[in-house]
């Protein structure tokens, strides 16, 4: 009786751990670089980080981005009179704090093209 309990338990965990990692793959694709980074940073970034006028570390790119992450969700946080916030010198509007969870999600979710 025992020895079926186990197995039926160990069944149970099983099948739950599969719906979790089923459940955590899909979340995975919620956010992604094409969809909701890529508009950010042309938005927020542009001139400075853009090809046509660019003049600093080009972060047109998923690669890009995707490299310099933790600088970009660093700089983008601090308070505005710090002197490596970004937009730099606020040529540009802040970047929102919705914003900044979509980065992070991102992020979190292991970066979707």
């Amino acid at each position: 009786m025992f020895k079926k309990l186990f197995v039926l338990g160990l069944v149970s965990l099983s099948i739950a751990g599969c719906a979790m990692m089923q459940k955590s793959s899909s979340a995975n694709a919620s956010v992604s670089y094409t969809e909701h980074i890529e508009p950010i940073m042309r938005a927020k970034c542009t001139p400075c980080h853009y090809p046509d006028k660019g003049k600093v570390d080009m972060l047109d790119t998923y690669t890009a981005v995707r490299k310099h992450i933790n600088d970009i969700l660093y700089r983008i946080q601090l308070a505005p009179t710090d002197f490596d916030y970004m937009p730099y010198n606020q040529k540009k509007p802040a970047v929102t704090e919705a914003e900044i969870a979509l980065f992070q999600q991102w992020k979190a979710e292991g970066f979707a093209e």
